[in-house]
């Protein structure tokens, strides 16, 4: 009887052992089908867009810098005079004087005004244009928008002369002559045409 118990528990105890390994065997399988479902869910995406390397790539261009105005750049750095002078048979201004760039190169510049004060048509020769500097240094007319040619009475014109070989370092006390027109000498008892001359202290 006693071989029969021993027997019995044996077997109860072989039968919960062989559960249990089948529980463990079925167990495992679903994790591992589990595992493989959840892997299955991951979707690797693509770029939405691309780069093609065969497509030139895209460069921001900038505006192009735009040189400076030689006439502003001469407006905004010139000397302001505003100074006159009335001889002969005509009134004169001489209103500001710097450096003007040319084609030809920088030039110094004088910008003038004039009125023919006279009753007859009249020229005056802006040609005759020059700087002195003290004690022997002279600078010659070389061109301008200037033109005193046939001013009728009561006429006025403006306009710039320009001057070469002026230093760009000259400072100080000049005199400058910005054209000549016909006045009467009572000592030679003629005609004869006479300087308007400025004299001015460049800074």
């Amino acid at each position: 009887m006693s071989k029969l118990k021993v027997s019995f528990v044996l077997l109860v105890s072989l039968i919960i052992l062989v559960s249990l390994l089948l529980f463990a065997v079925h167990f495992n399988l679903l994790k591992n089908d589990f595992g493989v479902k959840e892997q299955s869910q991951v979707v690797k995406t693509e770029p939405s867009s691309p780069i093609n390397a065969s497509e030139p790539a895209i460069v921001n261009k900038s505006k192009p810098v735009e040189k400076p105005n030689p006439e502003q750049v001469y407006l905004d750095n010139s000397q302001y005079l505003n100074m006159s002078n009335n001889f002969g048979l005509f009134e004169t201004k001489l209103l500001r004087v710097g450096w003007f760039e040319t084609p030809d190169g920088l030039k110094f510049r004088a910008d003038i005004w004039v009125k023919n004060a006279g009753h007859d048509l009249e020229t005056f020769r802006q040609e005759d244009a020059f700087i002195r500097v003290i004690p022997n240094q002279k600078y010659n007319y070389s061109g301008g928008t200037f033109n005193g040619i046939n001013i009728t009475p009561g006429e006025e014109r403006s306009g710039y002369i320009l001057f070469s070989g002026v230093p760009y370092d000259l400072k100080g006390n000049i005199t400058l002559i910005i054209g000549t027109s016909k006045a009467y000498s009572s000592i030679f008892g003629m005609q004869l045409y006479s300087p308007h001359a400025y004299e001015l202290y460049l800074e």
